[in-house]
């Protein structure tokens, strides 16, 4: 089927899956590849939730290949049932190069410091994407910044810093009254999305080994 990671992406890599008519993207591994096939997970929401679709479906399939974002269009060939099902698809056109239209999005805390106006606000993140990140900030905050407004985050992640501008998008209510923030990431450099999806896609890793992906 051609070069791994090139032409089709490698065993256990997480792929994005395009669905024409759905508004966001799905998640899947890949499980294995032939000379024939690739086999995947049944793709599942950002919750988790699996989502079933029949045989003859065809999708585009994204994943981050050895130097940039790739993408094939593929069909499901068979369905493979049990308590974790696979899709057996077959690329039906060539690989390209990948646009990154909607970002994919892991659960995971990692600590995030939020300056607005010089004060400094400590929080948590509850999810990140290279799009932008939902965080938690502490108790003793009691005016956290309003949607609209531009501020400076310092992300902490494991493979590295991530300091940039982001804008607030929305407030979520919490029942311990702590503010719970979404954000957008402004303008961030290729490289610095490409670490942030590195951890993102790292991290899905994890949480599909221990059964919670």
């Amino acid at each position: 089927m051609g070069v791994p990671g090139v032409d089709v992406p490698e065993v256990k890599d997480v792929v994005d899956v395009f669905v024409a008519d759905r508004g966001t993207p799905l998640v899947s591994f890949v499980e294995a590849t032939t000379d024939e096939e690739i086999v995947l997970a049944v793709a599942r929401t950002r919750e988790g939730t699996r989502v079933p679709m029949p045989v003859g479906e065809r999708f585009e399939m994204v994943w981050r290949g050895r130097d940039e974002v790739r993408s094939v269009p593929v069909e499901i060939m068979a369905i493979v049932r049990g308590e974790n099902p696979l899709w057996q698809v077959r690329a039906v056109g060539p690989a390209t190069t990948g646009q990154r239209r909607r970002a994919v999005r892991a659960r995971m805390g990692r600590t995030v410091q939020v300056s607005v106006e010089d004060v400094e606000l400590a929080g948590t993140t509850l999810d990140v994407s290279e799009g932008g990140m939902r965080v938690v900030l502490g108790h003793d905050v009691v005016a956290p910044p309003r949607a609209g407004t531009v501020v400076d985050v310092q992300l902490e992640l494991s493979r590295g810093e991530v300091a940039c501008a982001a804008e607030v998008i929305r407030h979520f209510h919490r029942e311990d009254g702590r503010p719970d923030l979404s954000f957008r990431f402004i303008d961030l450099p290729s490289r610095t999305e490409d670490l942030i999806r590195g951890e993102v896609f790292e991290e899905l890793r994890l949480q599909r080994a221990r059964g919670l992906a």
